[in-house]
C-alpha cells in the first residue's frame, strides 16, 4: 500500500515537471500565469 502511493507520488511530481517544462518550451507560461491569477 506504501508503495503504491509512493509511485503515485512520484507520477504525479514526474507529470508536474513535464507540464511545466511544456509550458516554458512554448513560451505561453506568462499566458497561463495571466490566465490563472
Amino acid at each position: 500500500m506504501k508503495g503504491a502511493g509512493l509511485d503515485l507520488l512520484r507520477a504525479g511530481i514526474w507529470l508536474l515537471i513535464i507540464s511545466m517544462i511544456i509550458l516554458f518550451s512554448t513560451g505561453g507560461f506568462s499566458e497561463f500565469i495571466y490566465r490563472g491569477f
